[in-house]
């Protein structure tokens, strides 16, 4: 009912928008299983909204076939400032057949000092997609979601400029992993907050505060 009420207050009118609204709405029951599982998990109690629309409708994109699994990699990253450690976290779901994303794969990264969080975002994702590549060898939906509007707008079909030569240098590097799995995953990319994303943000803050090792993986 939250979905519908939801939907409603965006007030859709007419075929076209209520293709939209319809999108929309599927969307949202498609992460509604894992949100209301992290709930369980986290002992709050407390309902998790769905915060955002999906990038891949504002962008038109088909569609994923329904007769692949679905994986969904969470990522974040974090910099504590100039003289301290920064840290990395990406998540790998998979969605089973009640509707629930299962956690299948975690991973931690150290950084050094001196990295800003745009460059600690994208090293999550490098990371990320550089794990799948590695683990997922077959045919798949795949759902690539973040809460760096930046990492996500410049990586999705949005094509945002990228204006630093560093994070240039680790766009290329995503760039590439993405090309890898194209070859046999439907890729999408979601924007969402924060509060959405507490699994990839707590592997990064676990990272930044391990001793020594800058640039290895902790599983």
């Amino acid at each position: 009912m939250e979905l519908d009420r939801t939907c409603n207050s965006l007030n859709f009118m007419g075929p076209q928008a209520n293709r939209l609204r319809g999108n929309y709405l599927a969307a949202a029951r498609f992460l509604e299983p894992a949100q209301k599982r992290a709930r369980h998990q986290d002992g709050l109690g407390r309902q998790t909204a769905i915060c955002s629309i999906p990038e891949s409708l504002h962008s038109g994109a088909p569609s994923s076939p329904t007769n692949l699994p679905n994986l969904m990699l969470t990522f974040d990253g974090g910099s504590q400032g100039e003289q301290s450690s920064a840290g990395s976290g990406a998540v790998l779901y998979r969605k089973d057949d009640d509707g629930r994303f299962d956690e299948i794969a975690a991973w931690s990264l150290k950084l050094g000092p001196g990295r800003t969080n745009n460059e600690a975002e994208y090293e999550a994702l490098c990371m990320g997609l550089d794990k799948v590549n590695e683990l997922i060898e077959e045919p798949a939906n795949l759902t690539i979601q973040g809460d760096s509007r930046l990492v996500i707008n410049q990586m999705g079909p949005s094509q945002w400029k990228v204006n630093k030569f560093e994070l240039q240098q680790l766009k290329n590097r995503a760039d590439n992993a993405v090309n890898e799995l194209v070859d046999r995953m439907n890729v999408s990319w979601i924007h969402t907050l924060r509060c959405n994303n507490k699994r990839a943000d707590e592997l990064a803050t676990f990272g930044s505060r391990q001793p020594g090792h800058v640039g290895e993986i902790i599983s």
